[in-house]
């Protein structure tokens, strides 16, 4: 297998891709679907969802394991066509145990003979076909410190596993693949880079239901807006200092709203959000559905998305919120500026000051506040699902060769 050094330089040395590959057999790990949440498992259902009608002579084969309530019915393309469904009733963490000492059985056992295997999840399966992964992030091996210890162990397994045992690994960001090879440089010849997308039903109102949804949250104006896993690593405190300082200087009535829940081993950030909630106007309204009306509504309303990470493989949340016309004000640092460009406000994620400032700029200078939306819309528009299924298509082909 010879493949470039970059992604991009990898995809034009081969020139324009043929996407159907002559009737081979890919599999895709689609337990997300039924048992992820939030990013991975949107990701999911979307990549199943687009790759059969991008490579249309070829047959997918939809594997999954099943726990007794799965946690969600997903979108998933139905059987017929080039299609195919493997859903079996096994725990999945009997398989876990199984595939994390890489024993019996293949993937193969449960889906039939098959061309290449994607991991979608961090669920990597013993087989006996190539193989593919996805790298969702290493915070685990960049930024263990901000995450549970048994989460950072578990993690690390997994990331060297897939070093030692893939043949396509599939980064989500240019961030996600460098950091990656840091710690195993001899995998380069085996990254691409896969950018995700956004739903379209991401888009700028007006929508004469939102002013109801709001309120039905608690939510009023003008507010400042978060959406993700509360959690030390998006850096929930910090953005609790930012919003405390703008109190002081003469908006205290600015709300601010996190829209997601807290994380495993988080006790500590939520005692800190429990006295910033006593102290100031904070509200926390747990996770809200991506596929739903309510969180386009948030998005739609909020005067600033402010979204002061430490580390992120990918993240959608800036781009939704730019989607829908909402400035916004993020990190400096990780795959942020990569996602952002030029169309958001970057800060210092560890200088709450610099964080209450960019907030301050965003809301009040007119002229930066009409900037950042207008250059939010042209940047969200760059992503979609249909792209980040062609790329994962080229990256298969390459690897299959």
């Amino acid at each position: 297998m010879c493949i470039g050094n970059s992604a991009d330089a990898q995809m034009q040395e081969q020139g324009p891709f043929d996407l159907n590959f002559g009737a081979v057999n890919i599999g895709l790990g689609v337990a997300s679907a039924f048992y992820g949440r939030r990013a991975i498992h949107r990701y999911t259902i979307r990549l199943a969802q687009e790759l059969p009608n991008l490579s249309v002579d070829d047959t997918f084969t939809l594997f999954s394991w099943r726990f007794r309530k799965p946690l969600s019915t997903p979108a998933l393309p139905g059987k017929g066509g080039n299609v195919r469904h493997s859903f079996w009733p096994i725990p999945g963490s009997l398989l876990m145990k199984l595939w994390e000492r890489e024993w019996w059985p293949p993937v193969e056992l449960f889906t039939g003979k098959l061309s290449i295997f994607h991991s979608l999840d961090y669920d990597l399966p013993t087989s006996r076909c190539k193989t593919a992964f996805t790298l969702h992030g290493v915070v685990h091996l960049t930024r263990p410190d901000t995450i549970a210890k048994n989460e950072a162990a578990w993690g690390q397994s997994i990331l060297g596993r897939a070093a030692r045992r893939c043949d396509v690994l599939l980064a989500v960001s240019q961030k996600t693949r460098d950091d990656y090879l840091s710690f195993y440089p001899s995998c380069e010849k085996r990254m691409f880079v896969t950018p995700l997308g956004i739903d379209s039903h991401f888009r700028p109102g007006p929508d004469d239901r939102d002013p109801a949804a709001l309120r039905a949250l608690g939510i009023r104006d003008p507010y400042i807006l978060f959406v993700g896993e509360i959690c030390a690593k998006k850096n929930v405190p910090g953005l609790l200092r930012a919003h405390a300082i703008l109190c002081k200087t003469g908006l205290p009535d600015l709300q601010l709203v996190l829209a997601g829940d807290y994380g495993v081993g988080c006790e500590l950030v939520r005692c800190q959000v429990r006295r910033a909630t006593e102290q100031h106007n904070v509200l926390v309204t747990g996770w809200l559905p991506a596929n739903g009306s309510e969180l386009p509504a948030l998005y739609r309303g909020a005067s600033v998305f402010a979204f002061p990470s430490l580390d992120e493989g990918w993240t959608s949340p800036p781009l939704e919120a730019m989607a829908c016309g909402c400035p916004v004000v993020t990190s400096n640092v990780s795959s942020l500026p990569e996602t952002v460009g030029d169309a958001a406000i970057q800060v210092d994620p560890l200088d709450s000051e610099a964080i209450a400032n960019a907030i301050l700029c965003a809301l009040v200078d007119t002229q930066t506040r009409s900037r950042l939306i207008q250059r939010g819309f042209q940047r969200a528009a760059q992503f979609s699902w249909k792209e980040t299924a062609r790329k994962t298509l080229e990256a298969y082909k390459l690897g299959l060769q």
